[in-house]
């Protein structure tokens, strides 16, 4: 009974049940487990956390790099936004993460997912979201 509650309640609060949160300490450790692109992420790319929701097929967390890493990572990113972003407030979301000095980039894998980097000025660190393309 206690379970059916706690069910119901997360239902309630708008929690997805099927949201795995995964750490990984370093890129190799990650390599074939994340849904990251780990083909584009910088090697030096450690203390990554994801979360993806299974029910939605989105993902987002954080990871750090080295600065060092930052323009050949960059470059491998596209400025272009993808046509369809299924989040409502996603012009707020990267007009706050610009006016705080970030940068915004995207890429597109071959899975089907696309992906949004907010990457910090300091180009050490960037959060992320992915998506799956409809």
């Amino acid at each position: 009974m206690r379970a059916l509650l706690l069910a119901f309640a997360a239902i309630i609060s708008g929690c997805s049940l099927d949201v795995a949160e995964r750490h990984y300490a370093s890129l190799a450790a990650a390599n074939g487990e994340t849904w990251l692109p780990v083909s584009v992420l910088p090697r030096s790319t450690h203390d990554i956390d994801e979360r993806n929701n299974l029910d939605l097929n989105v993902s987002s967390g954080e990871f750090r790099f080295s600065p060092s890493d930052a323009k050949v990572f960059f470059d491998r990113l596209s400025l272009t936004k993808p046509n369809r972003v299924p989040f409502a407030d996603w012009e707020e979301t990267v007009d706050d993460h610009i006016e705080d000095g970030g940068s915004v980039r995207y890429y597109r894998d071959d899975e089907g997912f696309d992906w949004a980097f907010f990457c910090a000025p300091s180009q050490d660190h960037c959060q992320f979201d992915g998506w799956l393309r409809r």
